[in-house]
């Protein structure tokens, strides 16, 4: 049940980021409040407590991830000149191909401490992550 509600909030929130992307122009605004949605629904998941309110962080956590991922996209490819892109866009996919083999491997041994420790270090460097975002200073293009 939880995975075909993962895969049904998936699906719904990959339509609604195409979606919200094209309404926001302000991009880099629209990334630092996903970026917090983020650090949000992994803080709220460590204190789900029955199944339903854990259905909902997971739902918002695909939700901030899915158009984070887009709105990251789109302003590489406003910043980027037009020679660099497909080498910055390779150098991405395979930071993320290397984090969904790591990711998991490094959340299991940390698991193996105490349950709650890959959620704790999520929300960490997620946290970290919104931190360095906002007080960057990066401009709109």
């Amino acid at each position: 049940a939880v995975v075909s509600t993962q895969s049904t909030g998936g699906i719904i929130c990959s339509s609604l980021a195409g979606y919200v992307a094209w309404l926001v122009p302000k991009k880099l605004e629209l990334t630092k409040y996903l970026s917090l949605l983020l650090v949000l629904s992994i803080l709220l998941t460590l204190f789900s407590s029955t199944m339903s309110w854990f259905l909902v962080t997971q739902f918002i956590l695909s939700f901030s991830t899915q158009n984070l991922r887009i709105m990251v996209d789109s302003l590489i490819l406003s910043a980027a000149s037009d020679t660099d892109r497909g080498e910055i866009f390779g150098l991405g996919a395979s930071v993320i191909g290397l984090c969904r083999v790591g990711g998991p491997m490094i959340a299991g041994s940390l698991a193996e401490v105490h349950m709650m420790l890959p959620l704790v270090c999520s929300v960490t460097l997620a946290g970290a992550g919104s931190i360095v975002l906002f007080t960057s200073k990066l401009k709109q293009s």
